[in-house]
Formats: structure tokens, C-alpha cells, sequence
């Protein structure tokens, strides 16, 4: 069978699992185990870092930066040196992508300009480990594996059961319609990566990484039509059509409520550590942590939800969507906006979109994000300097041709017409 990275078309499907206790705590064993190689083979790394600047001037390094390098190529050196990790409990190709996660993340920073020193990972009340399906040679499908469903006599009513690396059998629960992708493709497809992670909530779920030479979903027709998109704050989007698209902003409707269950929260923890308590014991600490995470799964699910329905609307009504390519990340630096462009998730929007268009046989294109607010849809002009339009001003007159624009609108056809003439280049 086929490699993953070698197939043409991925899929994640997320299912909700109910370990037991026992499975429970191989969790935890795993999870502390993929966190401890991780963390030392970047304390390593980042020694070396260190090191390596300074070798010049001063040669005994030398010797040290030697071992570093042996212990950072060499797996068996580092579990030989680390025995719990030979517990049965312990999956090794939990230790596999631990590394596997380490050199990734090691090789972005040399690689990608401004990414920071890889840094440690801590622990919290999250958990999450990955590991791998295996096949022989004459698999067939993806069944054939370590990791497949139980099948389940006609109309026997028993709950929905998988088999997953060292865990053994456990019941799980997703969507239908995914089960049903699931349980009906099976030839020419193959699981490769799965992640087991519980979170703050203390509920737990497995993730697979899906690879398959079909695709998953049938491409939607044609409707002919293309759409330019400009997201502002105070709404999603709007369109080149005019439409605009509502912002819930699910994080302001909850602030007050998530804002007095933090103070609460610190309170407790403040009393624990006067009390010389440890806040794993405290049960009042407890309940109100769990309260807490509740309340912020709330959000951000009702967000996600919310951005998952226009996503995939705003797919369905178009052949082709442009949108500004916003750095997000530095625009959050602005901290009289960075609430506000956390709350409206412009970033997993156009994640979104991205992933939806590839699936469903659509296309997605981003266009540089400059002057777009400032630029004349009908005759172009550029407004700067004196004629800068302020960022509060939604409606605006053009200097040049004397055109009167909504502003999110303008936008909007700019961005359009930006994506328009990159395809007629790209064409050319």
C-alpha cells in the first residue's frame, strides 16, 4: 500500500472516544512520554544553539557540541538513557513523532525568516500524543491495518467501536455523514498520523489523517460567478455583490460571564497557595476551572460552527473567491484591535476557505492586501497623503472621478478585480 505523501487527497476526521480508566492512564503515560522526549531534545538543541555561537572563541565547547550532535542523531542513545520509556504503557512511535515534531520545528526556524527559538512544551490539563496505522505489504484497504471499526451484526444496537494503536478497542461517536465516508471508502485509501488529545474539558478525541487516490466528496456544479470578499471588524465580510455578512462576535456576547468565572478562578487559586494547597487537590479550584473551560469551549465552538456554515455557503454559490491576504499575526500587534481580530477569527476564515475550495473543486485566491480600502474601483486612484481616507470613515467620495463608495464595499470589487488580473497574467 501506497504512502500517505504519496497519495492525492487528504481528509481529518475527528471522533469523539470514551476511553476507560485504564486506557485513560496509557493516555496520560503517553502524553508525558512524547512531552519529555520533546522537551529534551530541544534542551539539547537549544544548548547547541548556544554553543555553536560561541565555539570560536572558546574551544572547549568543542567536546560538548560533539555530544550534543551524537545524542541528537541517535534514538537508541536517548531511550537507552531514558528507561521508563521502554514501559510497556509507552508507544514508541509516541517517541517517534515527538522527534519527528522536534526536527520540524527546528527546521522551520532555520528556514523561515522571524521564527523564534523552538521553546518547551509545559504541562497542562490538555493531553495529546500521536501514532501511527501500519499495513502489510497485500493490504487492500485501510481495515486491513491496526486501526478499523468492529463490525456490527444487522440491527444490533451496540455502540459505534475502533481499534486504535496500544489502546485497543474503544467506543467512539462522530458525524454521520463522516461515519459514513468512512465505513464506505475503504479501497485505495489509506490512515496514516493519529492524534490522541484530551482537553481542557477532560474530554477526549482521535484524530486521523486520511490519504486516499478518490477523492472524499464529489466536486459541486459550476455556477459561473466569482466574488471578491473584504473582512472588516465590524462585519464578517462583504461582497462584491454587496452582500454583507453578520460578525456574531461570540467572544464580546460572553466576555462579562467568562471574564467574572476567571476572577473567581484566581481567587481560588490565590486561597490554595496561601493554605499551602496544592490545586490538583482542591476540588472548589477544580470545579471552577472546569466551569471556566467550559464557558471558553463555548465560544469557540459557536465560533467555529458559525465560520464552517458561510465558508462553506460562500463555496457552494462560487467558482472562484478573492480575498485580501491579511498577516493576521502582525496585525494582532495592535492592541486596540487584536480583540477584535481574535473574536472575528479572520485567520481559520480563510483557513476555511481554502480547504473547502480544494474538496469541493473550487478556487481560492488571496491578493495582496495593500491600498485596497484606498483605491478608486471605477477610475483607480490611489488615495495618499492629505486624501488618506481615516480608518473610522465607511462611506467616501473619489478625488479623481468623484465616484461615492461604501467603503467595505469598494473593497470588495477592488479585491475582485486584483484576483481577476492575476488570473488573466497567469492565463497569459
Amino acid at each position: 500500500m501506497r504512502k500517505c505523501a504519496d497519495m492525492k487527497y487528504h481528509f481529518a476526521a475527528k471522533l469523539r472516544i470514551y476511553p476507560s480508566s485504564e486506557q485513560k492512564h496509557m493516555i496520560a503515560v503517553n502524553d508525558g512520554a512524547s512531552r519529555f522526549v520533546y522537551n529534551r531534545m530541544t534542551a539539547n538543541d537549544r544548548d547547541l544553539h548556544a554553543m555553536k555561537k560561541a565555539a570560536g572563541m572558546c574551544p572547549a565547547y568543542r567536546e560538548r557540541i560533539a555530544y550534543l550532535e551524537q545524542v541528537r542523531s541517535s534514538k537508541k542513545e536517548l531511550v537507552n538513557t531514558i528507561p521508563f520509556l521502554n514501559d510497556k504503557n509507552v508507544d514508541s512511535l509516541a517517541v517517534d513523532n515527538a522527534i519527528k515534531n522536534h526536527n520540524l520545528a527546528w527546521k522551520r526556524f532555520r528556514e523561515v525568516p522571524g521564527t523564534g527559538v523552538p521553546g518547551f512544551h509545559k504541562r497542562s490539563y490538555e493531553q495529546s500524543y500521536q501514532t501511527n496505522a501500519h499495513y502489510r505489504k497485500d493490504a487492500a484497504s485501510w481495515e486491513d491495518g491496526n486501526v478499523h471499526f468492529v463490525k456490527r451484526s444487522a440491527g444490533e444496537q451496540v455502540p459505534h467501536l475502533i481499534t486504535l494503536p496500544m489502546l485497543g478497542t474503544i467506543r467512539f461517536r462522530c458525524s454521520e455523514k463522516v461515519l459514513f465516508m468512512l465505513i464506505s471508502h475503504k479501497e485505495d485509501t489509506r490512515i496514516g498520523t493519529i492524534t490522541i488529545r484530551r482537553d481542557n474539558c477532560g474530554d477526549y478525541y482521535a484524530v486521523l489523517q486520511i490519504s486516499s487516490d478518490t477523492p472524499f466528496t464529489e466536486s459541486l456544479r459550476k455556477t459561473g460567478t466569482c466574488v471578491g470578499i473584504d473582512m472588516n471588524l465590524t462585519d464578517l465580510y462583504t461582497d462584491s455583490d454587496g452582500r454583507v455578512i453578520d460578525n456574531p462576535k461570540y467572544g464580546r456576547g460572553m466576555k462579562k460571564k467568562l471574564a467574572k468565572a476567571q476572577r473567581r478562578l484566581s481567587r481560588m487559586k490565590e486561597a490554595a497557595i496561601k493554605d499551602s494547597r496544592p490545586l490538583s487537590g482542591s476540588s472548589n479550584y477544580q470545579k471552577q476551572r472546569l466551569r471556566t473551560a467550559v464557558l471558553q469551549r463555548k465560544v469557540s465552538r459557536s465560533r467555529e460552527d458559525y465560520l464552517q456554515v458561510q465558508s462553506k455557503r460562500l463555496v457552494e454559490s462560487q467558482d472562484m473567491i478573492v480575498s485580501e491576504d491579511l498577516k493576521v499575526k502582525s496585525l494582532l500587534r495592535n492592541h486596540r484591535l487584536a480583540y477584535g481580530i481574535s473574536d472575528v477569527s479572520w485567520g481559520r476564515f480563510m483557513e476555511l476557505l481554502g480547504q473547502k475550495a480544494a474538496l469541493y473543486g473550487k478556487e481560492y485566491l488571496k491578493v495582496p492586501a495593500r491600498y485596497t480600502t484606498q483605491t478608486c474601483s471605477v477610475c483607480g486612484f490611489v488615495c495618499k497623503g492629505e486624501d488618506k481616507i481615516p480608518l473610522g470613515v465607511s462611506e467616501w467620495v473619489c478625488p479623481g472621478c468623484g465616484s461615492h463608495h461604501d467603503r467595505n464595499h469598494n473593497a470588495a470589487v477592488v479585491v475582485l478585480q486584483r484576483g481577476l488580473a492575476i488570473k488573466a497574467m497567469q492565463a497569459g
